[in-house]
């Protein structure tokens, strides 16, 4: 509650207003719009099936994200930068790979059939 007071109170003294230059905002249209269903989801009792549907979208929306970052990737401008940095990268992304396999198969959330 205190972490939304002092954001409020630091949007209202944006730098650049006073000059007329446009200013950006301190808090996003969709923090705003996820600190609502937040509290709508801690104070209502909302029914299972669309607190399911809505972890679908969600779920559905993070992937078209990380997709899209994907996408926007180029392999030959990360080249350009030097094989260094390429090898990082994929060393990261098997790293990441692994941990979270590991971590899938500690919690016993997979169990092939």
């Amino acid at each position: 509650m205190v972490l939304i007071v002092i954001v409020l109170v630091l949007r209202g003294t944006g730098a650049g207003a006073a000059s007329g230059q446009g200013r950006i905002s301190l808090l996003p249209w969709f923090m705003v719009l996820f600190l609502t269903l937040v509290v709508l989801g801690s104070v209502l009792d909302l029914p299972e099936l669309l607190v399911l549907k809505i972890d679908s979208f969600s779920r559905a929306c993070l992937t078209t994200a990380i997709a899209a970052l994907g996408v926007k990737t180029s392999l030959r401008v990360l080249g350009a930068v030097g094989s260094g940095h390429l090898i990082i990268v994929v060393i990261q992304t098997v790293a990441l790979l692994a941990f979270a396999m590991g971590a899938v198969s500690a919690l016993g959330l997979f169990e092939p059939t």
